[in-house]
């Protein structure tokens, strides 16, 4: 069930924000930082016939030292 949501939902929602798959995780390039989220299945607090999701957010920064602003 967890592989047919995040395909039939999560995926096409994301790619049309423009993110990148690889597996669970979703990749966008914005130039000066990256997302990523990645998505996770809850193991331990999962009812019967419902599926729960974490979701993670990360933002990474590239090397600012050598961009300039302006001139």
């Amino acid at each position: 069930m967890r592989k047919e949501i995040i395909q039939a939902i999560i995926k096409p929602y994301m790619k049309s924000k423009a993110f990148q798959n690889k597996g669970m995780r979703f990749i966008k390039d914005m130039g000066l930082f990256q997302i990523e989220v990645e998505i996770q299945s809850q193991r331990y607090y999962k009812e019967e016939h419902t599926e729960n999701f974490r979701i993670n957010y990360f933002c990474f920064a590239v090397n600012l030292q050598n961009y300039r602003v302006g001139n």
